[in-house]
């Protein structure tokens, strides 16, 4: 046996964890990446009818992006904070299965936390974005459908299509434009 098979024989458990560790950490940041865009889309949605009223006030395209930007980066510091706090606390559990590098190493922390912040910047852009193209008429229209628990319930994912809700099915359906 060669020293090259010897060492890829004693090395294999640790790259095999290498590789789980690093996809579940992608998979990790995917999540994330997913969850900060729906829970700015949903903020959105639930802030059309005030983006309309900014936006026929005067706002500008700019000013609305900004707005919605400046929530998501609110949320994204306190949910850095969070996680930096947590992962300092956990760092224990791992520290076994980290090699030449402490458990609290500020670059890997740095490197986390910047990696995350981008993450949640492109997240929030396409929210931002819609906030930022939508004109008021269609806020203002969009605003009042009704609650999810009244009798008739409608539930707008764009002006094109919604979702109607039956005692028991959903059913996607077209939305007439001017019906709102």
């Amino acid at each position: 046996m060669t020293m090259e098979e010897r060492f890829v024989q004693r090395t294999t458990p640790e790259r095999f964890s290498t590789v789980i560790y690093t996809t579940l950490g992608f998979l990790g940041l995917v999540l994330a990446a997913i969850g900060i865009y729906g829970v700015l889309a949903f903020s959105v949605n639930q802030r059309l009818r005030e983006i309309g009223i900014r936006s026929a006030m005067g706002a500008q395209p700019g000013q609305l992006r900004a707005m919605v930007m400046a929530s998501a980066l609110r949320l994204t510091a306190a949910g850095l904070a969070i996680g930096l706090v947590g992962s300092l606390a956990l760092t224990k559990l791992l520290s076994s299965q980290l090699y030449q590098i402490s458990p609290r190493d500020p670059v890997s922390l740095v490197f986390a936390l910047v990696c995350l912040a981008i993450i949640a910047f492109l997240s929030s852009y396409f929210p931002a974005q819609r906030a930022a193209r939508i004109d008021s008429v269609t806020a203002r229209s969009m605003s009042r459908i009704p609650e999810a628990g009244s009798s008739s319930s409608r539930f707008a994912l764009s002006p094109t299509l919604a979702i109607c809700a039956t005692s028991s099915r959903m059913v996607a359906a077209p939305a007439p434009e001017a019906a709102w």
